[in-house]
């Protein structure tokens, strides 16, 4: 690794690029929290690498144990600023603007990269979920916690939770990816089932991707077995969708959001 990040620094002086070292860091991912990495140093010319245990990239913040405790922290409080500001903006905007200001804002930063991240643990789920109602109850002002659910407020305001929203972007991804919509990386990885055996005519009829058999639970919240079970959980008819938008129309139509 010392010696790819040599070539690296050499190729960006000979481009004539800087290279902002205070945005470089190295970080050691192990998804066993009772086994300790041992240190190591990686140098950028002269200048060593901080070692973090967390760092954003790509918009979304990436753990050493990949348990996004950090990433969801991060999402809940952008999303509870925003809440505070309905709060304020309830005195003269009516609910319908409210609730198009939470859609245009709030909804974006919870789902953004949320098929990484979004499907890893109720925890998450849990999470994300109280601070939607809190979403809810800013827009409705109602803050009885006793009497007033903040999911059936949800309801009446006809907001779509986290958890199916995922599930249709995951969904999306997955049609993506059978139509060669997407990076060879991820499309490499989603096979049918009927390609597996040729005896197998039933999988081949209802258009099921194959699912790995999980050897770990974190491998279990990864794309390569929660997106094909996602997929096959779909009926048939929005399967046989010949163009993405008329997937989109089927299953907004069709299935629950």
């Amino acid at each position: 690794m010392q010696e790819n990040m040599t070539d690296v620094l050499q190729w960006y002086n000979y481009n004539k690029l800087a290279l902002s070292l205070d945005k470089c860091s190295t970080m050691v991912i192990n998804s066993d929290v009772n086994k300790r990495i041992e240190d190591f140093n990686i140098y950028m010319g002269t200048e060593l690498l901080n070692n973090v245990t967390s760092m954003k990239y790509l918009g979304i913040v990436i753990d050493d144990k990949l348990k996004w405790h950090e990433q969801i922290t991060n999402v809940t409080k952008k999303v509870n600023i925003n809440n505070a500001r309905l709060r304020r903006a309830r005195k003269i905007l009516p609910r319908n603007i409210l609730l198009k200001i939470h859609n245009a804002i709030s909804v974006p930063i919870m789902d953004y990269a949320a098929t990484v991240w979004g499907h890893f643990s109720e925890y998450i789920s849990n999470r994300i979920s109280r601070v939607e109602h809190m979403s809810a109850r800013a827009i409705t002002a109602n803050y009885d916690f006793i009497n007033t659910r903040g999911a059936t407020l949800m309801q009446e305001l006809n907001m779509p939770t986290f958890k199916s929203r995922n599930e249709y972007y995951l969904s999306l991804l997955m049609f993506k990816a059978i139509h060669g919509l997407v990076p060879d990386y991820i499309a490499n990885n989603i096979i049918f089932t009927y390609e597996l055996t040729k005896r197998n005519l039933r999988s081949f009829d209802n258009m099921n991707l194959y699912t790995p058999k999980p050897e770990s639970e974190i491998f279990r919240k990864s794309l390569m077995y929660a997106g094909p079970t996602q997929w096959n959980s779909l009926p048939l008819f929005l399967k046989e969708s010949h163009t993405l938008s008329s997937f989109k129309q089927l299953y907004k139509y069709n299935v629950k959001l």
